[in-house]
């Protein structure tokens, strides 16, 4: 199952890769939903992993994502792995202008063993609901990026 959401922001692409490299940030709003620990803890780097447990449709299901790649600004890719799912979290940016940045966000799963493909069959059915969903949650990502953009 694949989710891609794409966004014209109106921010530098500097701005844009400093929101969407806030790690800190992002393990603040995950943390909310999920229990998160960073390894080795300090600054993220190549190669960092991000141990937590997730309620995934009532079973609490431990996941661990690694920072695969990261090409300032252009493109960080994280992927991870929880039970017999492989999972892909990738952002890119692409500059459009001085102040204008186009962020082009893709979290994919695939299941490689037959409960981990059952686990993303009722998914599949909710697709289109949870597509607009997760288009709505980038969207509200960009939108705080031009927010913060313009006050600097």
């Amino acid at each position: 199952m694949k989710f891609v959401a794409t966004e014209e922001i109106a921010a530098p692409v500097e701005d844009v890769w400093a929101a969407v490299t806030d790690f800190d940030a992002f393990e603040a709003r995950a943390s909310q939903r999920v229990s998160l620990e960073r390894r080795p803890p300090g600054p993220a780097s190549l190669g960092t992993v991000w141990d937590g447990q997730a309620e995934v449709m009532g079973t609490s299901r431990d996941v661990e994502m690694r920072l695969s790649e990261l090409k300032a600004p252009h493109v960080i890719a994280m992927t991870g792995k929880s039970d017999g799912l492989n999972l892909l979290a990738n952002a890119q940016l692409e500059v459009l202008g001085p102040r204008r940045t186009r962020l082009t966000v893709t979290t994919a799963a695939e299941g490689n063993s037959l409960g981990a493909r059952l686990v993303l069959q009722p998914l599949k059915l909710a697709k289109k609901t949870l597509l607009q969903r997760y288009r709505g949650y980038v969207a509200n990502f960009a939108r705080r990026i031009e927010k913060g953009s313009r006050r600097a």
